[in-house]
């Protein structure tokens, strides 16, 4: 994630601690509300968060 940041494709203010702890929950939660799935979609979604508008 730090390369990511340095290469300018993550976001700079991006701390890598809370972005896995934030991804974790994310998933998490869709695990134990079997009405929305991680899928490929949610997936997408959340690195699109990520990145920047011009890397994705």
């Amino acid at each position: 994630m730090r390369r990511a940041q340095t290469d300018g494709r993550l976001r700079p203010d991006v701390d890598p601690e809370v972005l896995v702890d934030q991804l974790r929950g994310a998933c998490h939660h869709r695990l134990v509300t079997p009405s929305r799935p991680v899928n490929e979609e949610f997936a997408d979604s959340l690195v699109a968060n990520l990145l920047r508008e011009n890397c994705f």
